[in-house]
C-alpha cells in the first residue's frame, strides 16, 4: 500500500526554488548506505526504490542496487521542514510532498504540498503543482499542525492530509484537497467523531470511492464519495479502544468484492474488512493477532497486498527505549476467501526475524515478483519472492565517522559507528570494482581514526573501546585481526604511520600522544615515547606527519605543536586559531610546504593555513560551512586543500570546501549530496579523486576539478603551447591555474614547469 507513507518525527524534504545555487561535486561512484528507513516505495517503472528515514530521501538504482541520488530539504525548499509526509503520485512517476509551514514571526501557516517531476537522472525536479492551506493569522485549528498521514486518490485528482498529536490537543485533523491545473485547492475539512481524534493513517481505495482514515484509539473513519466530488462521513468503527493506534491501511480489489486491511498497534493485529453493497458498510471480514503471542505491544507498521489480493506483506514491529525490540518480523500472509468464515484465514508462508531492531518497510514491485523491506536500523533488503533469498542494499549501516586511503590509491577504509543491532565495523573498500572487499566489527561504539601502512596491507584503528581503548592492527585484504598495538587512556583521535612503518604515532581526544616502534614483523610492537599535548575538551586531538617523518604536527586547543619523531620531544608550538575557536584537524601537505588546521567553536568555523618556512599563518577566505571542521586534506602537488565541515545549524551552507593554497582563494564549495555533516574526507594519492563520509552511512568518491599533469595549466591533459601562452600571460600575477607551483606568484619557476612536462599528454 502506497498512498500513505508516514514520518513522525522531522523530516526534511525538498524545494525546486534552491536548487539553482546547490553545488555538486563530480561524483565518480556512491557506496550507498542507510542509517535507518521509515518509509520506501518503487519509484519510476519500477527503476528505483525510494526510501527515507525523514532527514534526507534516498533514490536506489534496481538496475544494479546502487544508490544513485540523495536529496535533502534545505536543498530543494530551502528550509529544513518537520512533520512532513511522502508519496508517489499512482503512477509512481512523481513525488508528493506535504508538510506544515510555519514562520518564526506569525506561527503556524498551514499545509504545504508540491508535486515533483525528476529528470531522466533525478538531478532536477520541476514543481508541476503546488498549493495547499494558507492561514492568513495562525488561529484556524482545522489544520493538521504536522502531516503524518497523506493519500493520493487513484485518479490523481485528490490529497487527503491528516495529522495531530498523540494526545489530540492541538492542531489535529484531515483535510482534503483537489489538484487543478498546476495549483493544489483545498477543498474540505472532514469532520469525525470523536472530533479530537488525530490522524496517524489515511487512504484511498483502488475505486476512489472510499477514503479510509486512522486514529488513536483505534478509531477508523470511512468517508464515501459525492457526485461534486467531496468526501461525506459514512462510517466508523473501533478496533482495540483506548491505547490502540491505527498505523496503515491495505486494499483488494478483488472479484468478490472490496477489501481492506487495516493495521494496528499494539498486539500486532490486522484485520481485514469487506465493503457489503447490501447493508452499505465495510463489514468485519476476519482479525488475527501477531503469531508471537510474547510480544503484545508489538505494532503493524505498514500492510501491502500483492496486485491479485491473494498476499498480504506486513512489516510489524516496536521497541521500548530502543533497548527492548517486540516481535521484529517480515511476514507474507496467503489469505484464505471463503464465504464461510470457518474457512476464513491468514496463513503465514514467509516469515524473517529482525532482531533487536524494527520492521518498517514491506513493498511489493508492480507485478510482486519481489518485495523490498526496511527496518529502524537501515537493514534495506530486496527479496526474491520465488527463491526467498535477498540481496542487502545498503553497505555502512551507521554514521560514518572516519576515511583513509591506502597509499597506492586502490583501497579505501572507512569506520561506522554502532547502531543499535549493527556494530561499529571499519570497511575497506576496492575503488576498482568499488565493492567491499573486507569487513572489520569492532567492539568500540566508535572509531575516532584510521591509517592504512605504507604498503597497504595492514589498517590501525583508534577509538572509544572501553575500558582500555586498544589501539588495533587489522588485515586490510580479509578483515582478519593481527595485533593490538598498545593503548590510550581516553578516546582514539589521531593515528599516523611513518613512511617507513617502522613507527605509528596516535592520540587521545585528552592530548596523550603515544610512540609505538615495530619489531621484524607486524605482530610485534613497542611503546617508545608518551608526552601530553594540551587537553581540547573532547574536541578530537588530530596529528600529521611531515612527509619524512621526521616532524608530528598536533592539533589542540589555539595551538599547533611540532614534535619532533620519533620520541615526541617538542620542537615549536604555533598559535594558530583565536578565542573561542578550537583546532579540530590538521594535515601536512605532501609536498611539505604547509600545515592546514580546521576548528570548531565558531560559525563558519575557519581553515588556516602554516607556511613551514617561516612557520607563518594566514586564514582562508570563509566559506559557507558550519560549526566544525571535521577533515583537512591536501593535493599531492600541496596546491589545494579540502575541508569536510558540518552545514549551518539550520541547515544552510556548504559543507565541503576546496581552496587554492597559493593564492588563498576559495576555489569552490559543495551543498549538493553532502548532507548535514562530513566527518572524514581525503584526497587520494594520485589527486585524482577525493572521497568523503557522509553521516547517512554513504561513502562518496568524486572527481577532482582541479586535478592536471604537472605543467598542464587550462587542464586539457596535453603540455603544449596553449600552456606556455597562458604562464605567459599572467607572469607577474597570481591566477591559479598559471600559477603551477602555488607559490602565490607566476614566474620563471611556472614557466620552467611547463617547458620541463613539454609534450606530455599529447
Amino acid at each position: 500500500m502506497e498512498s500513505m507513507r508516514r514520518l513522525g518525527w522531522l523530516v526534511s524534504v525538498f524545494a525546486v526554488c534552491a536548487f539553482a545555487h546547490a553545488q555538486r561535486p563530480p561524483i565518480a561512484w556512491i557506496g550507498g548506505g542507510e542509517v535507518s528507513t521509515y518509509i520506501g516505495f518503487y519509484f519510476q517503472d519500477d527503476r528505483y526504490f525510494v526510501t527515507s528515514e525523514g532527514f534526507y530521501i534516498h533514490f536506489w538504482r534496481l538496475s544494479d542496487n546502487k544508490l544513485v541520488r540523495t536529496l535533502t530539504g534545505r536543498q530543494l525548499f530551502g528550509r529544513s521542514l518537520y512533520s512532513a509526509s511522502l508519496a508517489p503520485t499512482p503512477n509512481r512517476q512523481q513525488l508528493v510532498v506535504a508538510y506544515p509551514d510555519t514562520d518564526p514571526d506569525t506561527g503556524y501557516r498551514g499545509i504545504r504540498i508540491h508535486i515533483l517531476q525528476p529528470d531522466a537522472n533525478l538531478d532536477n525536479w520541476t514543481t508541476t503543482a503546488q498549493g495547499g492551506s494558507f492561514v492568513e493569522d495562525g488561529t484556524e485549528e482545522d489544520e493538521p499542525g504536522n502531516a503524518v498521514a497523506l493519500a493520493i486518490s487513484p485518479d490523481g485528482q485528490y490529497i487527503a492530509v491528516g495529522g495531530g498529536d498523540a494526545a489530540g490537543f492541538t492542531r489535529h485533523g484531515l483535510v482534503l484537497y483537489r489538484i487543478n491545473g498546476n495549483q493544489i485547492e483545498r477543498v474540505q475539512y472532514l469532520t469525525r467523531n470523536p472530533s479530537w481524534a488525530p490522524i496517524f493513517a489515511a487512504a484511498f481505495s483502488p475505486d476512489g470511492e472510499w477514503l479510509f482514515a486512522g486514529s488513536a484509539g483505534g478509531w477508523v473513519f470511512v468517508y464515501k464519495r459525492q457526485a461534486d466530488g467531496t468526501y461525506a462521513y459514512h462510517q466508523r468503527f473501533i478496533i482495540g479502544g483506548n491505547g490502540f493506534y491505527i498505523n496503515c491501511f491495505a486494499f483488494a480489489n478483488r472479484p468478490d468484492g472490496l477489501y481492506v486491511a487495516v493495521g494496528v498497534m499494539p498486539n500486532g493485529i490486522i484485520e481485514m474488512r469487506r465493503f457489503n453493497p447490501v447493508f452499505n458498510e465495510w463489514r468485519l471480514y476476519m482479525q488475527w493477532q501477531t503469531p508471537d503471542q510474547s510480544a503484545p505491544t508489538s505494532s503493524v507498521n505498514a500492510l501491502q497486498f500483492s496486485p491479485d489480493g491473494s498476499r498480504l506483506a506486513a512489516a510489524y514491529g516496536s521497541s521500548a527505549f530502543g533497548v527492548v525490540f517486540y516481535d521484529p518480523y517480515l511476514r507474507i500472509y496467503q489469505i484464505n476467501y471463503s464465504s464461510d468464515p470457518d474457512y476464513r484465514g491468514a496463513t503465514p508462508i514467509f516469515q524473517e526475524v529482525f532482531p533487536n531492531d524494527v520492521v518498517t518497510v514491506a513493498a511489493y514491485n508492480a507485478n510482486a515478483s519481489e518485495l523490498i523491506s526496511g527496518t529502524r536500523n537501515g537493514d534495506l533488503r530486496r527479496w526474491s519472492l520465488e527463491t526467498r533469498e535477498y540481496t542487502a542494499l545498503p553497505h555502512h549501516r551507521g554514521f560514518l565517522t572516519a576515511l583513509a586511503w591506502s597509499p597506492d590509491g586502490t583501497k579505501i577504509a572507512t569506520a561506522a559507528q554502532s547502531n543499535y543491532s549493527v556494530p561499529t565495523q571499519t570497511f575497506v573498500w576496492d575503488f576498482a570494482s568499488q565493492s567491499v572487499q573486507a569487513r572489520i566489527n569492532h567492539l568500540d561504539s566508535w572509531i575516532g581514526a584510521l591509517a592504512f601502512s605504507p604498503n597497504g596491507n595492514y589498517v590501525a584503528t583508534a577509538g572509544r573501546a572501553l575500558p582500555d581503548r586498544t589501539i588495533d592492527l587489522w588485515d586490510a585484504t580479509t578483515g582478519d585481526f593481527v595485533v593490538t598495538i598498545g593503548t590510550l587512556s581516553y578516546n582514539g583521535s589521531g593515528l599516523a604511520f611513518s613512511p617507513d612503518g617502522w613507527y605509528l604515532y596516535a592520540a587521545a581526544r585528552n592530548g596523550e600522544l603515544k610512540a609505538f616502534q615495530r619489531g621484524a614483523d607486524w605482530q610485534t610492537w613497542t611503546e617508545i615515547a608518551q608526552t601530553n599535548a594540551p587537553d581540547n575538551a573532547l574536541t578530537p586531538v588530530q596529528i600529521a606527519l611531515s612527509p619524512d617523518g621526521s616532524r608530528l604536527a598536533v592539533g589542540s586547543q589555539e595551538r599547533v605543536q611540532i614534535y619532533l619523531t620519533p620520541y615526541l620531544t617538542l620542537e615549536r608550538q604555533i598559535t594558530v586559531a583565536t578565542e573561542p575557536e578550537r583546532i579540530m584537524s590538521v594535515a601536512w601537505s605532501p609536498d611539505g610546504r604547509y600545515i592546514a588546521a580546521g576548528t570548531r567553536n565558531v560559525q563558519p568555523a575557519p581553515v588556516y593555513l602554516i607556511n613551514t618556512a617561516d612557520w607563518s599563518v594566514r586564514r582562508l577566505p570563509t566559506a559557507d560551512n558550519g560549526y566544525e571542521v571535521y577533515a583537512i586534506s591536501f593535493t599531492p602537488d600541496g596546491c589545494y586543500v579540502l575541508g569536510a565541515s558540518s552545514q549551518n545549524s539550520d541547515g544552510s551552507g556548504a559543507n565541503l570546501m576546496l581552496w587554492h593554497t597559493g593564492s588563498g582563494t576559495l576555489a569552490t564549495q559543495y551543498d549538493d549530496e553532502t548532507l548535514f555533516l562530513i566527518q572524514g574526507a581525503a584526497f587520494s594519492p594520485d589527486g585524482r579523486y577525493f572521497a568523503y563520509a557522509r553521516s547517512d552511512g554513504t561513502l562518496v568518491v568524486a572527481h577532482n576539478p582541479f586535478y592536471r599533469r604537472s605543467g598542464d595549466a587550462n587542464r586539457d591533459g596535453c603540455v603544449n603551447d596553449t600552456d606556455l601562452l597562458l604562464v605567459l600571460f599572467n607572469f607577474g600575477g597570481n591566477d591559479p591555474n598559471a600559477d603551477l607551483n602555488c607559490d602565490g606568484v607566476v614566474n620563471d619557476s611556472d614557466l620552467l614547469i611547463v617547458l620541463f612536462n613539454f609534450g606530455s599528454g599529447c
